[in-house]
């Protein structure tokens, strides 16, 4: 089974690459849950997934990879990077006080309870804990949100690290590599 933890300003059910996902591989072979709006409760909820469900794969975009990662401390799976957010308290401290309407209507407004939340979450975040031979990184060269250029030093075991022209901050090359993600979820890559 595959966890696709979604980005930031979207759920579950309205994000594109896990409706892709549902396409390629079956409705019963995605969990696609909407997470809640406060980090630790996040964590929570996925980390009880993670303990009840058969996950063999886990794929995270953008501030669903920052979720992704610390699930990677604690649970044995393949982890799938899609341009993620490792700093998401750095980068959203910019977005400080906005309110963003999500697409099944409810409104979330970035607070400063929010970013201290998520850098307490990434501070005692424990990379040397993660296997990073299951780790794989799709990224984009030109990912007008977040860097990913200093992935390769923080993760220089990782299985995999690929970057790709033309793809942007929603990885436009998403469906490309959903073959390869099947490889990944049956240990043939």
């Amino acid at each position: 089974m595959i966890l696709y933890i979604h980005g930031f300003g979207t759920t579950g059910l309205h994000s594109q690459k896990a409706n892709e996902l549902v396409d390629y591989f079956g409705e019963q072979m995605i969990l696609r849950p909407s997470w809640p709006y406060k980090p630790k409760e996040a964590f929570e909820m996925l980390s009880d997934i993670m303990q009840k469900e058969n996950i063999q794969t886990v794929i995270g975009s953008s501030f669903g990879g920052f979720l992704e990662l610390q699930l990677a401390q604690y649970f044995d799976a393949n982890y799938i990077f899609i341009n993620p957010s490792l700093i998401p308290d750095v980068t959203m401290r910019k977005a400080l006080d906005q309110s963003i309407t999500l697409p099944n209507g409810k409104e979330f407004v970035i607070t400063q309870q929010f970013i201290d939340e998520l850098a307490i979450m990434r501070k005692s975040l424990k990379i040397e804990n993660i296997k990073q031979n299951h780790l794989y990184f799709y990224l984009s060269e030109d990912d007008e949100i977040l860097d990913h250029f200093s992935i390769p030093s923080i993760f220089p075991k990782a299985k995999k690290i690929e970057y790709f022209k033309n793809s942007f901050h929603r990885f436009e090359k998403f469906k490309q590599i959903i073959p390869e993600i099947e490889k990944i979820n049956n240990g043939s890559l």
